[in-house]
């Protein structure tokens, strides 16, 4: 097979991408979900060895074009001192249109915020830059996924959506190396 698809959470796909590397295994398309392109990752398993990995996640820190999300980062950075993810952005995304809600709805009451919910639109970090939950989508909100890259020069690349590409896409090449790590 040509493409690896698993998912994991973060210290999960740790272990098993090292487990694949031990094995020699080699695929043109690597993925764990949402895991594989965080700091975390690179820094216990190098650089080298999380190359081509691909991941599918909400937002990235480097989509800096959306006014919304450069605020964001900018924020984060200067409270934390690093970049954040994207689990820390959706945090942050749904505590804010819940207190639109809140503000919509006029009371905490579940019942009435949820309700709310139908009215809000807020200008959003994520890919669209707006945050909705219409009725004709199930109440859910549409944004896309960010398809993540790890470059070999150490660097990770937006390549999904095509109006947000920082760097195409390109497939592994099958030289693998042990991992010593």
């Amino acid at each position: 097979a040509d493409v690896f698809l698993a998912d994991a959470h973060l210290t999960d796909f740790i272990t098993m991408h090292r487990e694949y590397r031990r094995m020699g295994m080699c695929h043109s398309v690597i993925t764990y979900g949402a895991r594989g392109t965080e700091k975390k990752g690179a820094d216990a398993l190098g650089a080298k060895a999380i190359e081509h990995v691909t991941s599918g996640v909400w937002w990235s820190p480097l989509l800096t074009s959306n006014a919304e999300s450069k605020k964001f980062i900018d924020a984060f950075q200067k409270r934390y001192g690093r970049a954040p993810e994207w689990y820390e952005a959706l945090s942050y995304e749904s505590a804010r249109v819940l207190f639109a809600a809140i503000e919509e709805a006029g009371n905490t009451d579940s019942e009435h915020v949820k309700h709310a919910l139908d009215h809000v639109e807020i200008p959003s970090l994520l890919p669209g830059g707006k945050l909705s939950f219409p009725s004709d989508t199930g109440h859910q909100t549409r944004a896309l996924y960010v398809v993540l890259q790890n470059a070999p020069d150490g660097s990770i690349s937006v390549i999904y959506p095509r109006d947000l590409v920082t760097h195409p896409g390109t497939l592994a090449h099958c030289q693998v190396e042990h991992a010593s790590r």
